[in-house]
């Protein structure tokens, strides 16, 4: 289980995107009990958080980045890929 600050330092997301994003329903932490509670991710969430980040920085919304990693249309297994994928 990973919390705010652990995605952050691992992906290139500040706390205020990793926020807006959650707040709509790219990412989908789970929530503990009570209120003010952080959300905490999973480790698939965390490296589907990473994988978005990286196609937003490369220049796609946060919507199309989303639904690409979730249809398995990213090759994110090197910045090479990634860069062909954007650039065609």
């Amino acid at each position: 289980m990973f919390r705010y600050r652990a995605i952050t330092a691992t992906a290139p997301l500040t706390y205020r995107q990793l926020d807006h994003w959650c707040r709509q329903g790219i990412l989908h932490p789970v929530r503990l009990q009570g209120s003010g509670t952080d959300r905490i991710f999973f480790g698939a969430e965390v490296h589907r958080a990473r994988d978005i980040a990286r196609l937003v920085a490369a220049g796609c919304s946060p919507t199309l980045a989303a639904r690409m990693v979730d249809d398995g249309e990213v090759p994110v297994s090197g910045s090479r890929a990634l860069a062909l994928l954007v650039t065609s």
